[in-house]
């Protein structure tokens, strides 16, 4: 049996000065859909050596379920109430109140550490268990550079962190609405400045309980417990560009700040610091394929001028590829001065067809 690979095109024309819409930037946080697993959970408690990149920085229980558990640890029935996965088949379940001071914790391993002054948009989904009679009116997410590990089940205290673990960072999440409901995922957000040490970011309430923390559930369900009892899904976090991507099918469109000189296939400092905000843009950037078109000006003859535009996007090709994307996902396409965007001689035509264009591609695999 033959397997075939077939291409969509899906093009992305990138703007100037305006903001990211249209696809989703780059989740900085391994594994925070929490799907990838070396086993099944087999009961509750199962997170430390089960969820790749995601650890508990307490002694603190904190669970995980999955559509493949059975039992107490299953979706979407499980022993504290029901729901299921926000996406996929899997979340994560915590404490952010229970009698005692007792909290649990989730800390997710960041794919690079942060850059000082950048902004980032960090955002979750959460979903109140059943079982609680009791919410809270926010959820903190604190940054630190060095993984923490405590041995104490109790709430974590700020002074502890930075005498054991240096520098880091607390913040109050935003939800879109109360925390109170048990049917629905709630999305909470922050927007977020680096100070540039940041490699983990840790989930839940820490410090003290202020006296307003808690909030009474209305309508508790029939034996439910007087705790605040949270399912937690899809943790991203993505940095904040100023790239437009504008999806669109069957077309390829121009890198407007990827500019060349004449006879030149050297990218400039402007140039890569495009490509960078570009390669931050994408969701997938070790799996998405990319085409790059080569193109230059009329100028000089027909050989010269397509070794030259095979060289431009060799060169974008090796610089994507020095930020992290695969080479082999770069497919490279030289077509000279025969495509020209201006039939002008001026120096403007003349500038703007000496251009790379990008196109981003799907592909299905099927068997024949």
């Amino acid at each position: 049996m033959k397997q075939i690979t077939t291409w969509k095109a899906t093009s992305i024309f990138v703007l100037l000065f305006s903001i990211l819409t249209g696809i989703q930037a780059q989740n900085l946080v391994h594994n925070g859909d929490f799907e990838s697993m070396t086993q099944c959970p087999d009961g509750l408690s199962k997170v430390n050596g089960y969820v790749e990149f995601v650890t508990t920085p307490s002694k603190g229980t904190t669970d995980v379920f999955s559509k493949c558990a059975r039992g107490k640890s299953s979706v979407p029935r499980n022993f504290r109430g029901y729901q299921k996965p926000k996406s996929g088949k899997t979340y994560m379940g915590m404490y952010l109140f229970a009698g005692g001071g007792y909290k649990e914790y989730i800390q997710l391993q960041l794919k690079q550490q942060l850059v000082a002054g950048e902004k980032y948009t960090l955002k979750f989904y959460v979903s109140l268990a059943e079982d609680s009679q009791f919410s809270v009116k926010e959820v903190n997410a604190l940054f630190t550079g060095k993984k923490m590990e405590f041995r104490n089940t109790s709430t974590i205290n700020l002074r502890d962190v930075g005498e054991q673990y240096g520098s880091y960072s607390l913040k109050n999440m935003k939800a879109q609405a109360k925390l109170t409901n048990t049917k629905m995922w709630i999305p909470v957000e922050l927007e977020y400045t680096a100070d540039g040490f940041e490699k983990f970011v840790t989930i839940g309430s820490f410090g003290k309980v202020p006296k307003d923390y808690l909030m009474k559930v209305p309508n508790p369900a029939p034996g439910s417990a007087q705790m605040a009892y949270f399912y937690i899904d899809d943790v991203k976090l993505t940095k904040q560009s100023n790239i437009d991507l504008d999806i669109d099918y069957n077309e390829s469109f121009v890198l407007d700040k990827v500019n060349f000189d004449e006879n030149s296939a050297t990218l400039d400092q402007a140039s890569k610091v495009y490509l960078k905000e570009l390669y931050a843009s994408l969701a997938n950037p070790d799996k998405d394929k990319v085409v790059l078109k080569g193109h230059t000006d009329n100028i000089g003859s027909q050989e010269y001028n397509l070794m030259l535009s095979e060289k431009r996007v060799a060169s974008v090709k090796a610089y994507l590829a020095s930020l992290g994307m695969p080479a082999d996902n770069i497919k490279i396409e030289a077509y000279g001065e025969k495509h020209p965007l201006y039939n002008g001689l001026d120096m403007t035509s003349l500038r703007k067809n000496r251009r790379v264009e990008f196109v981003i591609t799907e592909f299905e695999d099927f068997q024949e």
